[in-house]
């Protein structure tokens, strides 16, 4: 998988405390020791043989891509770009586009590098635009997607899928999206998942089915710990302050209101 392939290094030092020292700064930047301290003698064409420790470090490959990204990222919305807690349901109310698709890189780029699989429910030009950011970093989006590590659907399709009389069905959910998330599992160990199906009800008008089907993703989440981030334009709360309390009151994280 791309995102789990390591990078190695290899440091070493005349003293344990030494390596210690070196091995510590290397973990600033995503390193991590791979097995123990060993002991290598190294000799000198002179004849002189001196001992020294050596370690061996790993980090993700992309993890200097995460954190370009991060770097670029205000500090609130660098939460999108951890490791998040099982369970977490974050929402995020935009008015800048392209900070939006930063944190949505950000949140997708997270959860390969840490080798989970990442379904992403988005708009067509949203999906585009995702498409063209994670391949400038030259991700293998094919391999990604066959691999099932990266799957990328259409918002408006899914969720037409997912209704029933104009109303989000639960049947249907579990069958849709509880069936892809669980058959996801069977190759990677955890999924996180985007979607702004929630925002499309929203923006229809359609304020019932949107509260319903946050609960039912929020339930999800809850009882499977599947890490979700949901997204709203800020314009559509123009003139419904009380049902943007509602919104953020089904999501455990909000990270602009």
């Amino acid at each position: 998988m791309p995102g789990t392939k390591l990078t190695y290094h290899f440091e070493e030092a005349q003293t344990r405390q030494e390596l210690e020292a070196k091995v510590g700064d290397l973990a600033k930047n995503g390193w991590k020791p791979a097995g123990e301290v060993r002991q290598v003698e190294v000799k000198f064409p002179s004849g002189r043989r001196e001992w020294r420790f050596s370690q061996a470090c790993v980090r993700p490959l992309l993890h200097p891509v995460c954190e370009r990204v991060l770097t670029a990222l205000p500090g609130r919305f660098q939460v999108l770009g951890t490791a998040l807690k099982p369970c977490e349901h974050l929402v995020h109310f935009y008015d800048d586009e392209n900070l939006f698709l930063h944190s949505l890189e950000a949140f997708i780029l997270q959860g390969l590098m840490a080798g989970e699989a990442v379904l992403v429910i988005a708009r067509p030009e949203h999906r585009a635009a995702l498409q063209f950011r994670l391949a400038a970093h030259d991700l293998d989006l094919a391999a990604l997607e066959a691999d099932r590590q990266l799957v990328l659907l259409d918002a408006h399709a899914t969720l037409a899928s997912l209704l029933l009389d104009g109303r989000p069905s639960e049947i249907l959910f579990e069958k849709i999206l509880g069936g892809l998330i669980a058959r996801l599992r069977v190759r990677h160990r955890m999924v996180r998942a985007f979607g702004e199906m929630v925002g499309i009800l929203w923006q229809e008008g359609n304020r019932t089915a949107t509260l319903r089907l946050e609960e039912l993703w929020h339930q999800y989440c809850q009882r499977e710990g599947l890490v979700l981030y949901c997204a709203y334009p800020r314009d559509a709360f123009a003139t419904a302050a009380e049902s943007l309390q509602q919104i953020c009151a089904a999501h455990s994280q909000v990270i602009e209101a």
